[in-house]
């Protein structure tokens, strides 16, 4: 077994996919069937945008499955373990791949950041009109033709306008869901959330308790309890638990290290407190798991 889970930058598919790109920062496939992914999990250190024009995408993330089909627009952010990824023969479609910097970047100043961020982590896969996906599809062209153009002086900074102009749309469609449920009201709780979520992707491995991550964001636990399951419907041991447990099953799943290894990485005091917990939220001890 390979001892760690392969991660996934700009310069992975630069190597197998020389199209058009701006240096290590920005990727367009012209067809996402050539998409191409190492067989098993791996993690993404970078974003991918896809938009489905024909057939299916299907794919594990974080041990959950996904499929998009026609006039889907899909989300791949980044530290979203990726496996089994199968894309169908008569598939059709285009995708970005973006280095998380540049899209951090970009997206400085951008409002109602948090509300795009939770719709990223919970739903990844995005349904569209054929209007809006023939939008989409004619963003791509133009963001083609600006990236092609190596001329331009402000070549880079007028992709990231057009980029920024492509997120502000998914954002207009992520509204229009939220007011048809009358959800469009948690702006507090989401920026909260968006905080939060962002805290444990970078310390779960570390730490697990909730007074912990409240004390990081200089607030009661209480209050970020309640903000978490105002935004999310779930609570922030959830959410952590959420992480440590798929982080421990790709460890168990897809490298040969030892179960007190594993519990060395994942902070817990000894290989018996981890079996405990994950035997708790799996329902089988970690030896047993990795013989499934």
């Amino acid at each position: 077994m390979d001892t760690n889970i392969p991660t996934l930058n700009v310069d992975h598919f630069l190597d197998l996919y020389y199209g058009s790109h701006i240096n290590k920062e920005l990727l367009l496939i012209d067809n996402i069937k050539d998409l191409a992914v190492p067989e098993g999990p791996v993690r993404m250190q970078c974003l991918g945008i896809l938009l489905v024009q024909k057939g299916t995408v299907s794919y594990m993330s974080n041990t959950q499955h996904f499929t998009a089909k026609r006039n889907n627009f899909v989300v791949l952010s980044r530290g979203q373990i990726i496996d089994e990824l199968n894309i169908s023969d008569d598939c059709e479609g285009k995708a970005l791949i973006v280095s998380y910097d540049y899209f951090r970047d970009m997206l400085t100043g951008f409002r109602e950041l948090a509300l795009l961020f939770i719709n990223i982590t919970l739903r990844p896969i995005l349904q569209l009109t054929s209007t809006q996906a023939s939008e989409f599809s004619m963003y791509y062209k133009q963001l083609k033709t600006k990236v092609d153009d190596e001329t331009h002086h402000f070549r880079k900074e007028m992709v990231g306008s057009m980029i920024k102009t492509i997120i502000y749309d998914i954002s207009n469609i992520i509204y229009k869901v939220h007011e048809g449920k009358q959800i469009v009201s948690k702006n507090r709780a989401e920026h909260i959330f968006a905080e939060f979520i962002q805290i444990v992707n970078r310390n779960f491995k570390k730490e697990r308790t909730v007074s912990w991550y409240a004390e990081q964001m200089s607030i009661t636990p209480k209050y970020l309890a309640e903000m978490v399951k105002q935004a999310t419907n779930r609570s922030p041991n959830d959410w952590i638990d959420g992480y440590v447990i798929v982080e421990i099953r790709m460890l168990l799943k897809y490298t040969g290290k030892s179960i007190k290894e594993i519990a060395e990485i994942m902070n817990f005091t000894s290989q018996s407190f981890l079996g405990k917990y994950f035997k708790e939220h799996v329902g089988m001890s970690p030896k047993d798991y990795r013989k499934s």
